[in-house]
């Protein structure tokens, strides 16, 4: 698939169930919030989180970037068993081969740079007199690192009438550790920082990475909404069908909508730095003082994991609850389905305010016990971690499972039931080259990737193994310090 294909499936992905290939972990903070009168969120985790489990040798260097494919010259492949002619290898004799109905191929080309792609999704109803949150993804599809050169910036440049940001998270903090993220404020214009060894810098986004934001939205009693019609609908159908992302979002911004930017000097393409939300919602019904608490409709399960992982390789999932009503639930939340049977996990931590689970080892139900949860804010985070079984299945097609999760409306008891959708891939371990310096950019136990500006030399051992070289699984440099997602 060529570059502008991938784009187009990556994007309308995003559209559609916000898919994305995603290396960050949940990211979003719950700080005080004048418009919200119930107890005190939380505070939440961090922002990053690996795409894969694969080391990785990037190198943030504000001076010299980081080679594309580091260690390739290092490289010994196999050699070609004798006698085989290397132009004619595995080739359909002439006379065999049926006619070809394909275009004749063209010499492809690729740009060098980073490429910004923004998408966002609801969590909930929008309605107005009602504070919800919108979560807005920052991706570098490019082949070279993003916010080396200049800082990425993220904006919310037009909002429907009586719609307003009220604020953009996380933000770095004094709790913060090295590898985190978050978003320096100015108004409705953010630039990425990330904490590093050496301070706070502005943030980078590697080659096939994402970082997260959470916008919190406060919608007043004049808030246009827009009611989808069956026309739209139809039409949103057909061109979801036809992965037109051009279409999808020229639909998007005939209607009242939230447009997220974001952007960075030397983006490659500028078309997909944009992003049209739709504002799909309804005005209150002025009958009704508070949304009715419907069964799947007052709560969001939020659930990231890590996106790919292999037999023996780390794996990570972070769940949140969010209530999106206009009330409260009580701090007694229970998930189930935490984990797929799938990964067999070994090794498991459990990490999170308020939480415990029914079996340390191989968790399924776990419960949170705590204070009440305000409406438009999260839950603690429950954090799962642990190593993928060795003979684990490999997955061709993502692995999907479905996080249940049961609530209580504060003061009346009501019931609340909802599901949220989680997805990782099992990919075949990869391969490690000599040569590769992983003393920067590696990633730590906690899923996020660590830039690191000087880091001293750690010995790298080398073994042979079917005439490729490789490196010891001990120098992968896991960094074991305690799990602050949760602070």
């Amino acid at each position: 698939m060529n570059m502008n294909r991938f784009k187009k499936a990556a994007l309308v992905t995003a559209v559609i169930g916000f898919a994305i290939v995603d290396i960050t972990p949940v990211a979003a903070s719950a700080p005080n919030d004048s418009t919200t009168s119930s107890s005190t969120p939380t505070n939440d985790p961090t922002t990053t989180q690996p795409s894969s489990d694969s080391p990785t040798s990037t190198t943030v260097d504000a001076q010299t970037p980081p080679t594309t494919i580091p260690g390739l010259s290092n490289v010994q492949l196999e050699p070609a068993p004798s006698g085989v002619e290397l132009d004619n290898m595995d080739q359909v004799p002439p006379s065999q081969a049926p006619s070809s109905t394909l275009p004749a191929a063209t010499l492809g080309t690729s740009t060098p740079g980073p490429d910004i792609m923004v998408s966002a999704r609801q969590t909930g109803v929008m309605t107005t007199k009602l504070n919800t949150i919108v979560i807005v993804r920052v991706a570098n599809i490019g082949n070279e690192p993003a916010g080396l050169k200049s800082p990425i910036v993220l904006s919310i440049p037009k909002t429907p009438r009586d719609v307003k940001v009220v604020e953009i998270q996380p933000k770095l903090t004094d709790k913060s550790i090295v590898g985190d993220y978050g978003w320096d404020c100015n108004a409705v214009s953010c630039t990425l920082k990330q904490k590093t060894d050496t301070g706070v810098q502005s943030g980078a986004i590697p080659s096939g990475a994402s970082v997260r934001a959470d916008v919190r939205l406060s919608y007043g009693p004049d808030a246009e909404l827009f009611e989808p019609t069956n026309d739209y609908r139809t039409k949103s159908k057909a061109l979801t069908d036809k992965f037109d992302t051009a279409g999808l979002q020229a639909l998007d911004r005939t209607v009242p909508n939230i447009l997220v930017r974001a952007t960075t000097t030397g983006d490659i393409a500028t078309g997909n730095d944009e992003f049209a939300l739709a504002a799909q919602g309804s005005v209150r019904n002025p009958n009704e003082p508070t949304i009715p608490t419907t069964e799947k409709k007052c709560t969001f399960v939020d659930g990231e994991s890590v996106q790919n992982t292999y037999p023996g390789g780390r794996f990570k999932v972070a769940l949140r609850v969010l209530p999106v009503c206009d009330r409260s639930i009580t701090g007694t939340v229970t998930l189930s389905n935490v984990v797929p049977t799938q990964l067999a996990l070994t090794n498991v931590s459990i990490t999170g305010n308020g939480w415990t689970c029914d079996d340390p080892a191989a968790p399924k139900k776990c419960t949170h016990a705590g204070a009440d949860i305000a409406s438009g804010f999260f839950s603690d985070a429950l954090i799962i971690e642990g190593r993928t079984s060795k003979t684990a299945a490999l997955t061709p097609d993502p692995l999907t499972w479905m996080v249940n999760s049961i609530t209580t409306v504060s003061g009346d008891g009501a019931q609340l039931e909802s599901i949220g959708e989680v997805t990782t891939k099992i990919n075949a371990a990869p391969a490690r080259r000599c040569g590769e310096d992983r003393r920067a950019g590696r990633q730590d136990q906690h899923g996020r990737t660590r830039f690191v500006a000087s880091q001293r030399k750690r010995p790298v051992v080398k073994r042979q193994c079917a005439k490729r070289c490789i490196l010891s699984e001990h120098s992968q440099g896991t960094d074991h310090r305690e799990n602050r997602w949760q602070r």
